[in-house]
């Protein structure tokens, strides 16, 4: 059975950090292939800042529209630990 993740459902792992880790996944409305970026909240020396950093950059990336740059579908922050960037 796979892992899912909020509405996701993890394929595999793409990369990994100490404070985060990027999977590839599928969405469960329509089954898109996204690129899932999960932060690892509880690995934040500043949460509040952190936080406020994620939905800066999402606001940031969210007008930008290029074959070049993943587009943002939006964050989700689920419990108290992780928030999820997730993008084509």
């Amino acid at each position: 059975m796979s892992e899912k993740i909020d509405r996701f459902e993890i394929v595999s792992q793409l990369a990994q950090s100490p404070l985060a880790t990027v999977y590839k996944a599928l969405a469960s409305e329509g089954q898109q292939t996204v690129a899932l970026k999960v932060v690892r909240l509880d690995q934040a020396k500043n949460r509040a800042a952190l936080l406020k950093q994620i939905f800066e950059e999402a606001e940031q990336a969210k007008p930008l529209s290029s074959h070049n740059i993943a587009a943002l579908y939006g964050v989700v922050c689920a419990g108290q630990q992780h928030c999820h960037h997730a993008g084509a």
